[in-house]
């Protein structure tokens, strides 16, 4: 059965953190023209802060006439947004619309997809890479960090080259720190697990200019964010299959 037909009625909405960096805004609408044209649906955008329309806001708008609801979260890590903030916040909504079906949130967690999508970027930047550092954004939940060690383990599986992991958040080393361990490597790759430039973009192009600067004989890249990569299209269309 088509995609289209099982969610005839439900309004799909997508769910990014938000930031305040001028090209995210810009960076989210392109994702969502490229899985509405995909897909064959028609999603709406939704964000956790910073940005508009906020997610409270667009449920209420959705609530108005629509009785089901699925909310696919743009999130790599099961972190506190997945695991207590969105939630809470949908709880919070339902207690004055119960008569709303709100569809349980998964977010893009699935190593296996992630692991292909990352390599796809480094490859992207550099076809003969010779080392990786994986830039994420770091946590102080287990379950988060061990996610990050899995992807790095598998990574390195993948590509067969050296990974090293940089944190743009809670975490060490910082990819200043990540970046000073390949003084010696060229090309380095620096590899975003994130879907889209936010505050951290800002500080890594900073980061990586300082580097260029002390060691102008390494050629250093950063990749892409992973954006609509095909492999996130599909986690997403999975998902929706299994409601």
């Amino acid at each position: 059965m088509r995609i289209q037909q099982m969610l005839s009625g439900t309004e799909v909405l997508l769910l990014a953190h938000g930031s305040k960096y001028p090209d995210y805004g810009a960076a989210c609408e392109t994702f969502l023209a490229v899985w509405n044209r995909s897909s064959g649906l028609h999603a709406r955008l939704c964000f956790l802060e910073q940005c508009e329309p906020l997610l409270e806001d667009l449920l209420a708008a959705v609530a108005a006439h629509s009785h089901s609801i699925a909310i696919l979260p743009l999130l790599l890590n099961a972190g506190i947004h997945l695991r207590q903030d969105i939630p809470d916040r949908l709880a919070a909504f339902k207690q004055h619309h119960s008569e709303i079906k709100i569809y349980p949130v998964a977010g893009l967690t699935d190593v296996g997809a992630i692991t292909e999508a990352l390599n796809d970027r480094a490859i992207e930047a550099h076809a003969d890479v010779q080392s990786i550092i994986l830039l994420t954004h770091g946590s102080r939940q287990n379950s988060v960090q061990q996610h990050v060690m899995q992807l790095v383990d598998m990574l390195a599986a993948r590509t067969g080259k050296n990974i090293t992991v940089a944190f743009s958040g809670y975490g060490i080393p910082s990819l200043e720190g990540a970046l000073k361990k390949h003084a010696g490597a060229s090309p380095v790759v620096v590899t975003p697990h994130f879907i889209f430039p936010g505050g951290w973009w800002k500080q890594a192009c900073a980061d990586m200019d300082t580097f260029r600067h002390a060691h102008p004989g390494v050629e250093l890249i950063l990749a892409k964010p992973l954006g609509a990569h095909l492999y996130i299209l599909k986690l997403l269309q999975q998902q929706l299959r299994n409601l």
